[in-house]
């Protein structure tokens, strides 16, 4: 598990100095085509941070269930469902900034 986390964390580091570049372009007024190319690597980026943290959570998952009490697992869910869609909305913009 800790080295699934590991992996995760280094791909949404990796997530995060791609968007850090895609806006210091931006702030910069950087010619359109460098900043489409950043914002296009950071989505990139995203979809692989986002590929690696399912993988990861479907790897754990069938581990930990059995492990959880009833008001554990919805607890987990609960928490579980609002950094997916957190996560998911940081995808959406990230998209959309790259014009997909």
């Amino acid at each position: 598990m800790n080295g699934l986390r590991a992996q995760v964390d280094r791909a949404l580091h990796g997530l995060q100095g791609k968007t850090r570049v895609t806006a210091r372009l931006e702030a910069s007024n950087a010619p359109a085509a460098k900043r489409r190319a950043a914002a296009r690597a950071a989505a990139r980026s995203f979809d692989s941070a986002y590929d690696q943290a399912m993988s990861g959570l479907a790897k754990v998952q069938p581990m930990l269930q059995p492990k959880l009490s009833l008001f554990e697992a919805f607890g987990a869910k609960s928490d579980l469902d609002e950094q997916l869609e957190q996560f998911d909305e940081l995808g959406r913009r990230i998209h959309e900034v790259a014009g997909d």
